[in-house]
Order: structure tokens, then sequence, then C-alpha cells
């Protein structure tokens, strides 16, 4: 099967090291939250550059996304900081799942052929199907994170996905607005194009190779972000409990029992519908790319 190269391995330590740092200093991520960072780095980038790309990609975007509109978030929700710190349970839930298939991928990929290889989303080979899998993961989350730091600020209000009809405050679990449903395809296709220019960059292709790899993978993160921000969201409005302070007039701290509830079962937190609309996505994501793609 063949060991990872050592200059993918060195580079995944130091990449790894630089983004914890960094995290730590610009506080987008707190002291647990950027050894995760580091661990699940190292493990990324370890098993391919493209892959590393990809997650340095989703990472940089939801750093700087969070802190657009920092002032106003912080009004909608007191659980919002500046800077949007995050733990090593918001980093492993929204990355350690998809460095699994990218390992894989890149084991696949050099006992089959040698090396790493062009994503052919028609072709039924293990690593295709695993890199399919590594993109809709991220697709779906960074759809999430692009539509949670950007749709809580537009200017219609949010509606409870179950009940469209029902305006629900901005911040509400299970909100949705038409801009955060673009932001989740947004995101979801700016990951499919980062893995594919990525692997154009370090696998090298023709130019018309290079298009269809792209646009594929692009049409795969948008179809994945959107289909993730929509299950997300039923998930978010039925098994995640939201809350409000009347006082405050913001939606309040999960674990607050004085205040008002919203919508929602006490079931799952945060991290774990975010974990479980991705993990789906990401299983069902090579089935339904190749069905589409076959069907065309």
């Amino acid at each position: 099967m063949g060991a990872p190269r050592p200059l993918h391995v060195v580079t995944a330590i130091l990449v790894g090291a630089y983004l914890g740092r960094r995290g730590l200093r610009k506080g987008s991520l707190s002291k647990s939250g950027a050894m995760a960072a580091f661990a699940v780095a190292v493990l990324t980038w370890g098993s391919g550059p493209r892959f590393g790309i990809t997650l340095i990609a989703f990472y940089l975007s939801g750093s700087k996304l969070s802190r657009v509109g920092a002032a106003t978030k912080m009004r909608q929700d007191e659980a919002a900081t500046e800077g949007g710190a995050r733990d090593a349970a918001q980093v492993l839930c929204c990355s350690l799942p998809a460095a699994v298939p990218a390992a894989l991928a890149a084991a696949a990929y050099r006992a089959e052929i040698g090396d790493d290889a062009r994503t052919d989303l028609t072709a039924n080979t293990r690593g295709t199907m695993l890199v399919a899998r590594f993109v809709a993961f991220f697709a779906v989350c960074a759809g999430d994170t692009w539509a949670s730091e950007l749709g809580c600020l537009a200017a219609a209000p949010p509606r409870l996905v179950t009940a469209p009809w029902r305006v629900v405050p901005p911040g509400t679990n299970g909100g949705v607005t038409l801009a955060g449903t673009a932001a989740s395809v947004a995101g979801g296709a700016f990951v499919g194009v980062v893995h594919g220019l990525a692997g154009f960059a370090t696998v090298g292709a023709s130019a018309a190779g290079a298009r269809a790899e792209v646009a594929g993978l692009a049409a795969l993160g948008a179809a994945a972000g959107f289909a993730g921000s929509l299950l997300d969201s039923v998930l978010g409005a039925t098994l995640q409990r939201t809350s409000f302070d009347d006082e405050k007039r913001c939606v309040a701290r999960p674990e607050r029992s004085d205040a008002r509830a919203l919508c929602g079962a006490d079931v799952l937190s945060n991290h774990g519908v975010n974990l479980a609309s991705a993990t789906a996505v990401m299983l069902a994501a090579p089935g339904a790319a190749r069905w589409w793609l076959l069907r065309a």
C-alpha cells in the first residue's frame, strides 16, 4: 500500500503547528481547539496536499466570516463571542470525520496507481468515492458556517424550517433565510472549487481535465452544502432546544433553564446536529453524485 511521503508528513506538522498557533493568537481557537486543529491538520495534510489545502481554506474562511458583523451577532445571541473562539469539540466535529476518508483515499490511490490521482466522479474507484465523501463533509460544514455567520445578518427575518409561516429571532436553531441558504450553497461550492484547484496544482492535468474536475467538485460541493443546510435546519428545529431571553431580546445560551423555550427538544447539542448532518451527507454523497452524473 505504501507509506505517505516524508515531505507530506513534515509539511503536515509545520502546517498543523501554524494553524493551531495562529488560531490561538487571533482568538479564533481556544487552547483545546488549537490542539485539536494541530492533530487534524497533521492527519489531513499527511494524506496529501490537496486535502490539507482544502482544510486550510475551510478553516480560514470560517475564521474570517466569524468576525463579520460580530457586534450584531453578539446582540442577537448571548452565546456568540467576538472572534468566534472554537473549542476542541467544535474543531473535531467539523473536521475529524473528513480526515478518515482523506487518509483512506490516499492509501487507495497509492495501492491502485502508486500516487494521487484526479477525481472522476463518474468512476467507480475506491479512491474517487472517498474523495467525494471528503469534499461533501467539508462542503456541509462550510455551508453551515457560512450560513450561520452571514444568514443572521440578512435584512429579512428567519422563518422556522418546519413551520415556514412562523417568523423567529435571528440565531434560532432551524431558522432559515434565503440569504443563509444561498450562503450554504456558496460555501459548499467554495470547498469543491478549492479541492479541484488544489488537485490541479498538486497532481496536474490538462486544462480541459482540470475544468471538468473543478466543475464536478463545485457541483458536488454546492449540492452537499444545500442538502446539509436543510438537514441541519430540520434537526436544529426539532432536536435542539432554542431559548429566548425576553429581557435582553436575544437567543439565550442553551443551558439556561430560566429562558423562554422557542422550539426544539433538548436532545442534541449544536455540535451533535452539525456532526449528524455532515456525516449523513458524507455517506450519501458518492452514490448521489454518480447517479446524477450518469443519468445526465
